[in-house]
């Protein structure tokens, strides 16, 4: 599979995974590896906007997360192992660090993305909204610590709210807030459907894995 066979995921219209040119082709693992996910992901999402059914839509989309975040995870761990042009110079931990400070900045969505996978396969499993009627959902943890003061966490009509007096604290541990189907980003406080999540990110990581490609020790 060569750099070029990357899909772009404004074209809707191919849903065919890309064919491998032999059974074994680890001449990369790791690139290779990440090439494979983002076609899958790319395979979901298609599949999923060709489905009208709440539930198998919901289970297509929920498969591409896994694969988008498994591009990052498997980079990732490149840098770890000083496997990156770049990143590796220092340490193990501090290589990812300063590689995943590289590309998350050029990924939308990418802490919501993270969130999302997490609590689907970690905590309680997501369902689809059920028509006719209103759901809200804000997973956790949030823990509220008050001390001489207040600690308040609130869901409004804009999403969540926190009010702290004192030494009080909230400590959140990758908050998710679901309404009718949609996700709260956090950063750009607003909610949306998990197709315009996954669109803005796998968009924005097609040039993040050719970058991936070009600096890959093997």
């Amino acid at each position: 599979m060569s750099d070029d066979n990357l899909k772009d995921t404004t074209d809707t219209t191919a849903v065919q995974p890309t064919p491998s040119p032999s059974p074994f082709p680890w001449g990369r693992p790791r690139v290779e590896g990440v090439k494979e996910h983002f076609d899958r992901a790319y395979w979901f999402c298609a599949h999923a906007r060709r489905t009208t059914d709440a539930r198998p839509k919901l289970w297509l989309h929920l498969a591409a997360v896994y694969s988008a975040r498994a591009c990052v995870e498997i980079m990732l761990e490149a840098a770890e192992r000083q496997e990156l042009c770049g990143f590796d110079t220092e340490g193990d931990k501090a290589n990812r660090a300063k590689f995943e400070n590289h590309i998350k900045t050029r990924l939308p969505r990418y802490q919501l993305l993270e969130s999302i996978r997490i609590h689907d396969f970690h905590r309680f499993g997501l369902v689809p909204p059920i028509p006719g009627m209103h759901m809200e959902t804000q997973q956790g943890p949030v823990k509220l610590a008050a001390s001489q003061g207040i600690a308040v966490y609130q869901v409004g009509p804009d999403g969540p709210v926190q009010h702290v007096t004192g030494n009080s604290r909230i400590k959140e541990q990758r908050p998710l807030l679901i309404r009718n189907g949609t996700y709260f980003d956090d950063e750009t406080r607003e909610f949306l459907a998990l197709e315009q999540v996954l669109g803005e990110f796998l968009t924005a990581l097609r040039p993040v894995i050719e970058e991936f490609a070009k600096i890959s020790k093997g």
